[in-house]
C-alpha cells in the first residue's frame, strides 16, 4: 500500500484474501481504512460498481456510532478489534470480465492512485482529508459532511482544522481533483469522459469548466499541446 505497510495473498477453500502487514509504527487507523477502501474501490473499477468481498475484518476498535459507514462503505458486515487486517474475496472474480473490458485503463488507474496515496502518509489533518477525498471519489458521499463524519468531527470542527492550516475543504478536494486529472491526461487509453466520473463530477462539461479553471485550457487542448493522442 505504501512504506508503511504492503498486502499479502493467501488463498484457501475458493477465496483469497488480502493481509494488510504494517511495517511502520504509529500508523493511524484513518489510513489503514484508506489502504483497505482503496482496495475494494480499485475491484469495482475494474469489475462492476456493486462489487463487494466475502468479509472484512480490521483491527482497529469498534467505532461507536460509525458502523454503519463502514457496512455502506465496504457492502458487508466488517469484524472489528480482529487479530488481523484482510479482506477476502471470492477466487472466482479472477475469471471475471473487466468493465469494460479494458485491463489498460484499469492498471493506469491503480498505479495513478496508488502514487498518490503513498504520497499522503503524513498523519496531519490535510492529508488525512485528502486520503478520504480519494478514497470516495466519484462517489456521491465525497461532501465536506461525510469527510467530517469519517474523522469523528462536526463540519464546523473539521473547517476550523483546515482554516488553521489556511486551507478548506473545497480547496483540498479541487487540489486531489486536478492532481489526478493532470496524471490521467497523460494516459492515453483513459478518456475524457472517464476522467470525469472518475473524479466525481456530474457530467464532462462540469469537469471541463474545472480543468479550465485549474489549467487555462480545456482537456482536449491540454492533451493537443502534450502530444497526447486519445
Amino acid at each position: 500500500a505504501s512504506n508503511q505497510g504492503s498486502y499479502r495473498i493467501e488463498e484457501s477453500e475458493g477465496r483469497f484474501c488480502l493481509v494488510l502487514e504494517v511495517v511502520a509504527d504509529g500508523v493511524a487507523f484513518e489510513t489503514i481504512d484508506a489502504w483497505n477502501a482503496f482496495i475494494i474501490r480499485v475491484f469495482r473499477m475494474i469489475y462492476r460498481p456493486d462489487f463487494k468481498p466475502l468479509s472484512v475484518r480490521l483491527t482497529r476498535p469498534l467505532p461507536e456510532g460509525y458502523v454503519d459507514l463502514y457496512t455502506r462503505s465496504f457492502h458487508v458486515p466488517v469484524t472489528f478489534d480482529a487479530p488481523d487486517c484482510t479482506i477476502c474475496l471470492d477466487s472466482a472474480i479472477v475469471d471475471l470480465p473487466l468493465l469494460g473490458g479494458n485491463r489498460e485503463i484499469a492498471s493506469e488507474h491503480d498505479k495513478i492512485l496508488q502514487n498518490y496515496i503513498a504520497a499522503l502518509d503524513a498523519e496531519d489533518i490535510v492529508n488525512r482529508v485528502k486520503r478520504i477525498i480519494l478514497r470516495k471519489l466519484p462517489s456521491e458521499n465525497c461532501t465536506k459532511q461525510h469527510v467530517a463524519s469519517e474523522l469523528a468531527m462536526s463540519p464546523s470542527a473539521l473547517q476550523q482544522k483546515l482554516a488553521a492550516k489556511e486551507t478548506s475543504f473545497q480547496d483540498l478536494l479541487n487540489q486531489v481533483r486536478k492532481s489526478l486529472a493532470l496524471d490521467y491526461m497523460e494516459q492515453s487509453r483513459i478518456s475524457i469522459t472517464e476522467m470525469s466520473f472518475m473524479l466525481g463530477f456530474n457530467d464532462t462539461s462540469s469537469f471541463t469548466r474545472a480543468f479550465r479553471r485549474w489549467t487555462g485550457k480545456s482537456p482536449r487542448d491540454y492533451r493537443r499541446e502534450k502530444g497526447v493522442e486519445p
